[in-house]
């Protein structure tokens, strides 16, 4: 007797089903792109949240270090937008595909 293995849902999957077209193996390759930068941005965030809480626990951080936090402010507004372009254009790339 010979088993075929049929692709099911599994309960609490991340994952799409196997796919039977390009434009799903599309969507599902873009799926994991964006849940890989996903878990970058959330490990990123969660390191700096808790190095910043370790650091400064007991320190009295005087506000006058932070009136001069161009750079930061530089870098925390360049980062998500090359990272919204870095999702933006494979997600185009694959929409125009579709059409």
């Amino acid at each position: 007797m010979i088993k075929i293995w049929n692709d099911a849902p599994e309960p609490w999957q991340i994952s799409f089903q196997d796919s039977s077209s390009k434009t799903m193996e599309g969507i599902d390759q873009l799926h994991d792109d964006i849940f890989m930068y996903l878990i970058i941005l959330l490990t990123l965030v969660a390191w700096i949240m808790i190095a910043s809480i370790i650091r400064f626990k007991n320190n009295n951080f005087s506000a006058k270090f932070m009136s001069h936090g161009t750079t930061l402010e530089l870098i925390w507004t360049i980062t998500p937008a090359i990272i919204l372009l870095a999702i933006a254009f494979p997600s185009f790339r694959l929409l125009y595909l579709m059409d």
